[in-house]
């Protein structure tokens, strides 16, 4: 499956700020493979999301009908402008 380059880069923004630059460096790829699953495994099935009405992302996957949107959507101003929120 092929996914938009902001999602990838969001998926290895969360990896390296929750969790690859507050634990110890692997010593091999297959030891940064192993914790790589560990960590994607623990962010879908274990780790609740506010973004997911505080379901895991299998959990709000698994659901059927809307979930309650728990963020603003952005406003985007002309070029150069600043980003806000809706009220």
């Amino acid at each position: 499956m092929k996914f938009p380059l902001s999602t990838r880069q969001r998926v290895n923004g969360i990896l390296k700020t929750e969790w690859i630059y507050r634990h110890k460096k692997p010593l091999n790829i297959e030891e940064a493979k192993a914790e790589t699953d560990r960590i994607i495994t623990f962010y879908n099935q274990k780790r609740p999301h506010m973004s997911n009405n505080m379901l895991t992302p299998e959990e709000a996957y698994r659901t059927s009908g809307e979930l309650k949107k728990c963020w603003k959507p952005k406003v985007y101003g002309q070029k150069g402008g600043k980003i806000k929120n809706n009220p």
